[in-house]
């Protein structure tokens, strides 16, 4: 994966809200280079304040719970999710977003004891480790699996093929990532 270039991506942002940059100069803190960026009508200048609310901003815009939600509103849209659904699909959604949030705590946390280390791992250490992983796993499969049941049974058999497709390519996707780790 390749690191995100914060200066193209504040540039866009700009041209996106309707900015209109000619030549965008902002000076580094740490280097005193200035960068020439995008041309169009009109000339912005934005000091070092302005670029850190924008990349803040930028950042705050594509957490990963944040097109979760919105990815499941779209879902939701396309199954036609009904009231009487609605209750089932908030549960699900909100189990989604939680995996998310939660499988990111967990890798954060993991960063940080490795980081605190002095010596490497040991063998039990890293099977023990593994374990514990696993068995998040589990669990947070067992409580989806519960409450994807609730919401298929909720669902009219067009609903469910839908829904059945997308898990499959959901879960095809995953497998993907895991083999190419």
């Amino acid at each position: 994966m390749q690191p995100l270039n914060y200066r193209v991506l504040l540039m866009t942002l700009a041209m996106s809200l309707g900015l209109g940059v000619k030549a965008m100069n902002v000076k580094a803190e740490d280097s005193g280079e200035e960068s020439s960026g995008l041309e169009s009508q009109g000339q912005v200048n934005i000091d070092m304040q302005n670029l850190q609310f924008l990349e803040f901003l930028s950042m705050e815009m594509s957490t990963p719970e944040e097109v979760a939600r919105q990815k499941l509103r779209e879902f939701a849209q396309k199954l036609r999710i009904n009231r009487q659904q609605q209750t089932q699909w908030d549960a699900f959604a909100e189990n989604a977003v939680h995996d998310i949030s939660i499988k990111n705590q967990r890798r954060q946390q993991r960063q940080r004891k490795m980081q605190q280390r002095t010596a490497p791992p040991t063998s039990l250490e890293m099977i023990d480790s593994h374990l514990i992983g696993l068995n998040q796993q589990v669990e947070d499969a067992q409580r989806s699996r519960q409450i994807v049941a609730e919401l298929i049974a909720v669902m009219d058999e067009k609903q469910q093929a839908l829904f059945n497709h997308a898990m499959r390519l959901i879960v095809f996707k995953k497998l993907q990532r895991f083999r190419s780790d």
